[in-house]
């Protein structure tokens, strides 16, 4: 399978509940708003196409077809589905139909590797990540002139940003302590921040209803943390909920939380990355090192 990898539901007690047909490539991977269908990325070190899969029916269809698409994000009505469009010599934010019956839209073309991550509730605005201008975090409005708007724009690394359900707070992971940890700030983003990770963590997602943040601890761990926010943002104590294999803070979120925070969809690797490489002995002999 190589680059390709099972698109898997688990419990908060880390079981697999259920296995479904779509096979993907490590990336973003995002469930609708209303649970129906999720996006992913599929394909090969080439290039990639975006994919949706019907949930209910357990039936992957391929929604991008030139091999240069990822990092599908769904608009918030569920009507549309974002993603990146890689050329030889730019990058665009494309806009499709879910369900057909339209053209793509490009509604940002750059050449600093930008990407969608969210969109606010109101359908106005996009959160926006490049990889040209130390990993910061943008907004880009959808009407008018369509420029990129600093949000979190710092000498250090920020990635992965998510908003939460009632578009007033935005999760990020950045490396300014010297790791990486998940910080939330208000959005439109003010000077206060909240660190929301212990010992590590990146690629934050929300609870439906926003009163639970995920992230992925650095040893693999998927980890809950319950916040309650009203003038200001009370976090709790993390909470540990079940070993991944999932250890790259720096990849895209590569699982995504049903609304109701009971279960998790994951872009699982088949094999575990901190194992011990096998060595193959011939005729009793190690391999020559290269």
């Amino acid at each position: 399978m190589g680059n390709q990898r099972p698109l898997l539901w688990f419990d908060r007690r880390g079981n697999v509940v259920g296995r479904t047909s779509a096979i993907a490539a490590p990336g973003l991977v995002n469930v609708s708003p209303d649970g129906a269908f999720a996006t992913y990325p599929s394909g090969g070190l080439s290039g990639s196409d975006v994919w949706i899969l019907d949930l209910k029916r357990d039936v992957p269809t391929k929604f991008t077809f030139d091999n240069t698409a990822t990092t599908p994000v769904f608009s918030r009505d569920g009507r549309f589905v974002y993603y990146r469009f890689f050329g030889s010599k730019r990058f665009e934010i494309r806009r499709k139909p879910l369900q057909g019956g339209g053209l793509e839209e490009t509604v940002f073309e750059g050449r600093s590797f930008e990407a969608p991550a969210d969109e606010t509730p109101d359908g106005k605005t996009l959160v926006v990540t490049n990889t040209r201008r130390s990993l910061d975090v943008w907004s880009l409005p959808l009407g008018g002139d369509r420029k990129l708007v600093p949000l979190v724009t710092t000498e250090f690394a920020e990635r992965s940003p998510k908003l939460s359900p009632d578009g007033r707070w935005l999760a990020y992971g950045s490396d300014e302590s010297g790791r990486w940890e998940v910080y939330v700030r208000r959005f439109p983003v003010s000077e206060e921040k909240w660190q929301v990770s212990a010992r590590g963590g990146s690629n934050p997602d929300w609870r439906g209803d926003g009163k639970e943040i995920y992230y992925v601890a650095l040893d693999g761990t998927l980890v809950a943390v319950p916040v309650s926010a009203g003038k200001s943002l009370s976090v709790g104590a993390p909470e540990s909920l079940f070993q991944t294999r999932l250890r790259n803070p720096i990849s895209p979120r590569q699982f995504a939380a049903r609304s109701d925070g009971e279960r998790f969809l994951l872009i699982y690797p088949t094999q575990d990355p901190s194992a011990s490489p096998m060595q193959v002995l011939l005729n009793g002999l190690k391999p020559p090192e290269k």
